[in-house]
């Protein structure tokens, strides 16, 4: 009979300590606000618009831009642990793009043996409304391959297969750092 007690109150601790989470679409997210035990979810299915394969050729050389969304991403900061979907992407930088002779110049996928880890994604953005997502960019094949460079970046949706990529670096850019990537371009899906 005290097993019975000693079960019940460990179920009446269980649910004492449990904290619901609240669901709250993705364009109500403010840095401002405390968003503790909060989902901030696209709701709204906005992030729609932005997922695939983009790209943007200027004189045979194509930046290629491939996004997707992540669901229910832990944010943990300081005093606040909340989460939400979000936009993450790869990119890489193609001669000849789409033909037999196609050569991968940069691509954005990288390994670092000095502490076995890969960079499987360099954007990670949050929409805004329907039409604009905002976010952090890094360019890790900047300075010809062998530099990176953060930036903060938007996507701005301009019709159904056409968005406008902007970047631009976190701080001053020094006169001996370029970007691999175009700082402003209109992307066409082709995925």
């Amino acid at each position: 009979n005290i097993m019975k007690y000693i079960k019940f109150f460990i179920v009446c601790l269980f649910f004492i300590n449990c904290k619901a989470q609240t669901i709250v679409n993705i364009t109500d997210y403010q840095l401002t606000e405390d968003s503790s035990n909060k989902y901030f979810k696209d709701l709204d299915n906005n992030y729609s618009n932005f997922v695939g394969t983009w790209e943007y050729t200027n004189s045979g050389i194509t930046f290629r831009l491939i996004l997707w969304k992540k669901q229910n991403v832990k944010i943990d900061m300081v005093d606040d642990i909340h989460y939400m979907d979000i936009l993450e992407a790869k990119f890489q930088i193609v001669q000849n793009a789409n033909l037999p002779n196609e050569i991968i110049k940069h691509d954005s996928v990288k390994f670092y043996p000095q502490n076995g880890s890969t960079s499987d994604t360099i954007l990670t953005g949050f929409n805004i409304n329907s039409n604009l997502c905002m976010g952090t960019f890094t360019d890790n094949c900047a300075n010809g391959g062998n530099g990176i460079i953060d930036g903060s970046c938007g996507l701005k949706k301009l019709s159904t297969d056409t968005i406008r990529f902007t970047l631009k670096k976190i701080g001053k850019l020094l006169p001996t750092e370029t970007f691999s990537v175009p700082t402003d371009c209109i992307l066409t899906k082709v995925n």
